[in-house]
């Protein structure tokens, strides 16, 4: 599913691509959406790509062992019961405090490959049912929360910023 510069609006939304590898937009193609209700998404081991106008409000995200970038121009990324299942996960909120989850309402994870994130000054909270390995993590002044269920917090010379680290 690729989009050339399109503006999906809706309610909720759901994307799916069955094929092995299917991808959901692309690195410079990316799915830009305004939505006012949940992002559901699925990729046949393939990557996904959903940059949001708006506050993105994220439920199911599976990618198999595809990669998955998530993007809020305005407002943060939130959960609705979320998981999300990827290789490699990138979180961006440009929106100056906007916030990556909520302490209540955490964006949940099992990724295979590593975590970034980038909050503009906003509180990041992240809980990865398995071992969780970070990448950058920056949430300016705001507060980073991680955790793993199971397994270790690893980190390859990455770089976390915050103003609390737990």
């Amino acid at each position: 599913i690729l989009s050339s510069s399109s503006l999906i609006t809706a309610d909720d939304l759901s994307l799916t691509t069955a094929a092995n590898g299917g991808a959901i937009g692309a690195s410079g193609n990316v799915i830009n959406t305004a939505l006012t209700g949940t992002l559901s998404a699925s990729a046949n081991n393939g990557n996904i790509f959903v940059t949001e106008s708006n506050g993105l409000n994220v439920g199911a995200v599976n990618a198999g062992t595809g990669d998955v970038q998530l993007a809020s121009t305005l407002g943060g990324i939130l959960s609705s019961s979320s998981l999300i299942t990827a290789d490699d996960l990138s979180l961006t909120t440009a929106a100056n405090g906007g916030a990556i989850g909520a302490s209540s309402n955490v964006i949940n994870t099992i990724l295979g490959g590593a975590l970034t994130a980038s909050a503009n000054n906003g509180n990041i909270f992240i809980t990865e049912s398995n071992g969780l390995n970070v990448g950058a993590v920056n949430a300016g002044t705001g507060d980073v929360q991680l955790a793993a269920t199971l397994g270790n917090i690893l980190s390859n010379s990455s770089l976390i910023t915050a103003d609390d680290l737990s």
